[in-house]
């Protein structure tokens, strides 16, 4: 039987000492170097090396600054090649994220951006996220960072194609935020699931950033919330219990569980 709308109570986690944790902030103004601690993991034979530059060698610029990392083909057909971070620790980390901005000015559907994580030096590269849409404008990426250890690495894979390829990104972030947490309510976050409208309806006091995940953790959806009302269409997997995550500009996480009974 559906019901009509079911309104959530809110229970949101917030630290008890505001610790901001910043991992790791790589904006590549090296002077066009490979930054400290960086590596590059040569995915195709001959190698070719991500470079460091400002913008895409035409009419795009960096993000931010000088220089950004920037992928090209060579002469060959497809060249891979990974830019890996250096050794980050994450343990004990909550709701570690990665952050950064990426462009695909090149042919539509062709270059590719993936984004692998793995947990120690000597684990496998596990695939975080993929890229592949033609996109000619700075584009903030967000991404939780699951498995967190003390021995954390993340990998931008770029696949270029031909001499059109091109593979950009800049800013690269990870941050958390430490400190013991504690649940408290809040009058100032509302959520109304509008199951007749298949829409969760999430009131907020300010700008936001809005996490859907499923019960396992793994982000099923993101939105740029804003002040007001932010209608999400619900369009999950199933009924159940969701996890929704509102983080902040100031980086304190608020998170509670949502029913969807449709």
């Amino acid at each position: 039987m559906r019901k009509n709308a079911l309104f959530i109570a809110i229970f949101i986690l917030i630290a008890t000492a505001n610790l901001n944790a910043q991992i790791l902030s790589e904006d590549f103004e090296n002077i066009g170097s490979l930054p400290d601690g960086w590596t590059q993991e040569y995915v195709t034979s001959p190698p070719h090396s991500w470079e460091f530059i400002n913008g895409d060698e035409f009419e795009y610029s960096s993000h931010g600054g000088q220089y950004n990392a920037f992928y090209k083909s060579s002469l060959m057909w497809q060249d891979k090649a990974k830019l890996v971070t250096p050794e980050l620790d994450i343990y004990g980390i909550t709701n570690p994220l990665l952050k950064f901005w990426y462009m695909l000015p090149g042919s539509a559907g062709i270059d590719t951006l993936k984004v692998y994580y793995k947990t120690s030096s000597a684990g496998n590269w596990t695939l975080l996220d993929q890229f592949n849409v033609q996109i000619q404008d700075w584009t903030q990426i967000i991404l939780e960072l699951p498995d967190p250890t003390a021995t954390y690495y993340i990998a931008f894979e770029a696949s270029a194609f031909d001499m059109e390829s091109r593979v950009l990104i800049d800013d690269v972030e990870v941050t958390g935020m430490t400190g013991i947490v504690k649940n408290i309510m809040t009058e100032d976050i509302s959520v109304f699931f509008d199951c007749s409208q298949d829409i969760i309806n999430i009131t907020l006091p300010d700008y936001a950033d809005i996490y859907i995940n499923n019960i396992y953790g793994s982000m099923l959806k993101y939105y740029k919330g804003t002040k007001g009302v932010n209608s999400i269409y619900a369009d999950l997997p199933g009924d159940g219990i969701y996890i929704i995550k509102i983080i902040s500009g100031n980086n304190i996480i608020s998170s509670y569980f949502i029913p969807i009974v449709r």
